[in-house]
């Protein structure tokens, strides 16, 4: 279980100042958050794959597109990479393209990750998710990659 640290320094002068020092997210999902989106993805009837060294990853194919879902934080997080950054062009066009479209979807995010590449991702608390909400974001990821796609294809080369 993770803990906090609490640090607190009374500066006689100055007044009491407080530190709290939470722990980083966790690079890896909880088993039981595992366990709760195998039980989601089950229910949902979606096909789908798990990989990853731990199997904590899960994978969902539509159409030439993978999505891939896994927890964190208590969340469950969706994304898809719609290009790699040597098939989108990067332009003053593009980027605001990129922005209007980031402001039209609901529940998602489209963005630059730390390779370069243009990608999309939703990230909802877990426990808040039942059988008829999952299958709705899962859907909706799908998409909204899809609608992202054809909005930006000016700016994808492949």
């Amino acid at each position: 279980m993770n803990k906090v640290i609490l640090v607190l320094c009374l500066l006689i002068p100055v007044g009491t100042i407080l530190f709290v020092a939470a722990p980083a997210a966790s690079a890896q999902p909880a088993a039981s958050e595992v366990e709760a989106i195998d039980r989601l993805f089950k229910a949902s009837g979606n096909e789908y794959a798990r990989i990853g060294e731990k199997k904590d990853v899960f994978v969902v194919q539509a159409g030439s597109s993978s999505f891939y879902f896994s927890g964190g934080s208590g969340n469950l997080i969706g994304f898809s990479i719609i290009a790699k950054k040597e098939n989108f062009k990067r332009t003053v066009d593009s980027l605001a393209a990129c922005l209007t479209q980031n402001g039209n979807m609901d529940f998602m995010k489209l963005f630059l990750d730390d390779e370069g590449a243009l990608a999309i991702r939703f990230e909802r608390p877990l426990d808040s998710l039942g059988e008829k909400e999952f299958k709705f974001l899962v859907g909706q990821l799908i998409g909204a990659e899809a609608e992202s796609r054809e909005k930006l294809k000016a700016y994808l080369t492949k």
